[in-house]
């Protein structure tokens, strides 16, 4: 119903929300359409509290080892940075 809901925003003159990618991650040759995807599941949470990866995953249409195969690729590329966060008192 969500999806009927954004359709009616939309005919109403309202914006549905959306997600941007940036020009350079569609051009780079380097990045699969799973990277692309990726980064923009991450984009997807930006600004809200930190989604778990099972969140990530499912936005991403991917397994665990798909994403975090993924955010490693795109970290190491320099599209984004890693970092660990603390949890219950323990690092991840």
């Amino acid at each position: 119903m969500e999806n009927s809901k954004s359709t009616q925003d939309s005919l109403k003159g309202e914006r549905p929300p959306f997600t941007i990618l940036e020009n350079t991650l569609l051009d780079d040759p380097r990045l699969s359409a799973h990277d692309q995807t990726v980064y923009m599941a991450l984009c997807y949470f930006e600004g809200k509290e930190t989604p778990s990866q099972d969140s990530i995953a499912e936005i991403a249409r991917c397994s665990q080892e798909e994403l975090i195969e993924g955010i490693r690729y795109i970290a190491e590329l320099g599209y984004i940075h890693e970092e660990a966060r603390e949890e219950l008192g323990v690092i991840k």
